[in-house]
């Protein structure tokens, strides 16, 4: 099982996250509010896909949200594993709330 199915694949997730993050206010840029835009704009179907696929998604998902949002934090920190795993976990939360 992939994330490339009728909803997106991962080159078309990474450009939506992108145009998202562009989109919002500079105070709103966070990996909470991006789910949330994502969750309006893909749906229910597409939460409970993300949420099936999360170890699939993960790996570029987390890695592109800590380099939007911690452009300063580098693959070798310390803190880049729990940046990684914080920024999945918004993202999630935000698009679980944007879908209820």
């Amino acid at each position: 099982m992939g994330i490339e199915n009728h909803f997106l694949n991962k080159q078309e997730l990474t450009i939506l996250v992108l145009n998202v993050y562009d989109d919002l206010k500079t105070r709103d840029r966070n990996a909470y509010s991006i789910g949330m835009e994502i969750g309006k704009i893909k749906g229910h179907e597409f939460r409970r896909l993300v949420q099936g696929a999360r170890t699939l998604i993960s790996s570029y998902i987390s890695d592109l949200l800590v380099e939007i949002l911690y452009p300063l934090v580098l693959e070798e920190n310390v803190m880049y594993p729990e940046l990684r795993t914080r920024c999945l976990d918004d993202f999630i939360a935000g698009l679980v709330k944007s879908t209820l």
